[in-house]
């Protein structure tokens, strides 16, 4: 995707309201914020062309997902652009809300569930669900991958405002950025935003409905270990301001520790890529390779 139709996409998050009000913002079906998305035309991005969607690649809106999290735009709108495609695909018409993919992620008007062979849409508020077969990637490797990219880029913006605050708060009569022991832990934040950055992008390979447990698991669990680092670190710098309602650190740091929790935490992830490297006979490096092979 290119340049211009994520500027537009940060743009349309930017005009849904401040990020200080995420918390409080009504993203559901009927509000002026899931209205606006709905009416972009962005939901039916990685929708085939022959079912009326735009017919991009998965690895092309791998930026949107991130620029969601850098918004903490309080919406399942990647899941919806799945579970669209996935139900034009099976010749449904998509439903109107927002469609969450199992139990993770944030509240939505329908949720999409894997039973093993089979798809079934359910409305959150109750009542009949649509079940449809389904040979694609377990609906839990979708969950992680989106939920690896917010969490790619609600790091980045965590850095940025430790940075920033790190070379305007004084201690000593000097900046304290200009420290060696805080120069340090930047230095390491921002090698973990760069791995978390790296480590979610494989998982947005270019059919999402290939996606394959290693590459979800891998996003996944590096990621959230660079979120919990990065917050870690980021809160001990900005001290006690850092943690006050009026900071927006706070939110940012709260929305990585549910995100890194969501749709399973990081021993669930390690135990299922550990479970398949052990089951691989050749050497860890050729089983890397194999994951990255799948793009």
């Amino acid at each position: 995707m290119d340049d211009m139709l994520s500027e537009q996409f940060d743009r349309l998050l930017m005009g849904l309201g401040p990020i200080e009000q995420t918390d409080a913002m009504d993203a559901g079906p009927q509000s002026a914020a899931w209205r606006a998305i709905a009416e972009s035309g962005f939901l039916d991005a990685v929708t085939a062309e022959e079912h009326g969607g735009a017919g991009v690649s998965f690895s092309e809106i791998f930026p949107l997902a991130v620029t969601l999290g850098r918004r903490l735009t309080p919406a399942p709108v990647i899941e919806t652009m799945i579970a669209r495609a996935i139900l034009a695909q099976a010749g449904h018409e998509p439903p109107e809300g927002s469609i969450a993919l199992g139990d993770t992620g944030e509240a939505a008007a329908w949720r999409l569930r894997d039973l093993g062979g089979r798809l079934a849409l359910e409305p959150a508020a109750g009542g009949a669900s649509i079940e449809f077969a389904w040979n694609g990637a377990p609906l839990r490797n979708l969950a992680a991958a989106t939920l690896a990219a917010r969490m790619a880029g609600a790091v980045e913006v965590v850095l940025t405002m430790t940075i920033d605050y790190a070379f305007m708060r004084k201690q000593f009569g000097r900046e304290i950025g200009k420290f060696q022991a805080v120069q340090q832990q930047l230095a390491v934040m921002a090698e973990e935003v760069a791995a978390a950055s790296a480590a979610a992008r494989l998982a947005f390979v270019d059919d999402f409905t290939a996606l394959p447990s290693g590459l979800a698991a891998a996003a996944k669990l590096r990621t959230g270990e660079a979120a919990l680092l990065v917050a870690t670190t980021a809160h001990a710098l900005h001290g006690a301001i850092g943690i006050s309602k009026e900071h927006t650190l706070q939110l940012f740091t709260r929305r990585l520790h549910r995100w890194r929790l969501a749709g399973g935490s990081g021993p669930y992830w390690g135990l299922l890529i550990g479970r398949e490297r052990l089951a691989y006979t050749g050497g860890s490096v050729d089983f890397v390779r194999t994951l990255a092979d799948v793009r």
